[in-house]
């Protein structure tokens, strides 16, 4: 990220502020979200990715999550076996 390990610990221990700039290479690193960050809650914290398979699901029955569950089981059984 282009930040020393000295920098990095001035911002961890408080004495010296992050810019928004620096913030903001940490949650691109990271893949993670500006509000995962300094919101507490624990959806959002989650890598990016997986909250976006949670907002997939969040409209969707217990019947429709367990098809997609499946379907994505498959397909990721079929790509370990393509990589082979």
């Amino acid at each position: 990220m282009g930040l020393s390990n000295v920098y990095i610990s001035y911002i961890e221990t408080g004495v010296k502020g992050i810019s928004l700039e620096v913030l903001l290479k940490i949650v691109d690193e990271f893949g993670l979200s500006l509000d995962s960050l300094v919101l507490d809650d624990s959806f959002s914290r989650l890598p990016k990715i997986y909250r976006d398979f949670g907002e997939l699901l969040a409209d969707c029955d217990i019947e429709e999550c367990d098809r997609i569950l499946k379907i994505a089981r498959d397909f990721k059984k079929m790509m370990k076996e393509e990589r082979k």
